[in-house]
């Protein structure tokens, strides 16, 4: 289930919607939701899980299924008259980027109240450009393993290559212990919005990480957009690493993002 935490100082500002990466539950993710409530001054911050994101099964959503639930949650922060910073790790930068489409606050002061996408904060997230799709060597990656007879995949070597910078190894096996399965099915996900080109965007690269390599990363910011780049020691989860530099950084662009400024 998602969790969700707030403070009345957080009032006047964006909802922060942390949308998880493939086979990962809001616990992964727990470290960064709380540094983020309970800054000195705290933000509203839903943890999402994906569709295809699965314990139990049945792996029958598709990456649309993800897309539509996202937008749900941006609605739904539109009815309150809140507009939203999306926090993407990983896999979901892809079905993040996609949810934007027609739901940025811009397209949202047109129809309702206050509401919509104000900012992007892609942490070693894959950002697609319109018309593009997943590349085949994810696609085959061989750390992909497949379970045909559900439809649904794991990550074979996670603590080597998801949280090798995990120093406990209690706490890493309980990072392994805790991932889920996730539908086959998203690695056909086809990109038809680039969402960088219309709001700002942060993108957080992980100089350690061997999932993603932090050149790709850095690639991926390099494209035409709204980009600001920083970057922090860690590889692949730094919600686990070093989640309280994550959330500085987060939130010194949420603040330029609300105040109109440009970040240096």
């Amino acid at each position: 289930m998602p969790t969700t935490s707030h403070s009345s100082q957080s009032k006047s500002k964006p909802t922060l919607l942390l949308v998880p990466g493939a086979w990962q539950t809001p616990w992964h993710y727990g470290p960064l939701h709380h540094a983020l409530t309970h800054l000195p001054e705290p933000y509203k911050v839903a943890s999402l899980s994906l569709p295809s994101n699965s314990a139990q099964g049945p792996w029958n959503s598709s990456w649309k299924d993800d897309i539509t639930y996202i937008q749900r949650w941006i609605h739904d922060e539109a009815a309150l008259g809140n507009e939203v910073i999306l926090l993407l790790h990983s896999y979901a930068g892809c079905v993040g980027s996609e949810a934007c489409k027609g739901y940025l606050a811009g397209d949202f002061s047109t129809r309702v109240q206050r509401g919509g996408v104000r900012g992007i904060v892609y942490i070693t997230a894959v950002a697609l450009p319109a018309g593009s799709s997943i590349p085949t060597p994810i696609k085959t990656n061989p750390d992909f393993s497949l379970d045909a007879e559900t439809g649904s995949t794991s990550h074979a070597r996670p603590g080597d290559v998801l949280y090798p910078d995990i120093q406990d190894p209690e706490v890493q096996e309980q990072a392994i212990q805790r991932m889920v399965r996730q539908s086959h099915s998203v690695l056909e996900f086809e990109s038809t919005f680039s969402p960088w080109e219309k709001v700002r965007c942060l993108y957080i690269v992980c100089e350690e990480d061997v999932s993603i390599p932090p050149a790709v990363q850095r690639q991926m910011a390099e494209q035409k957009g709204q980009w600001n780049v920083e970057s922090v020691r860690a590889g692949h989860s730094p919600a686990l690493i070093v989640p309280d530099e994550v959330a500085g950084l987060i939130d010194r662009f949420v603040r330029s993002v609300v105040d109109g400024e440009v970040v240096a």
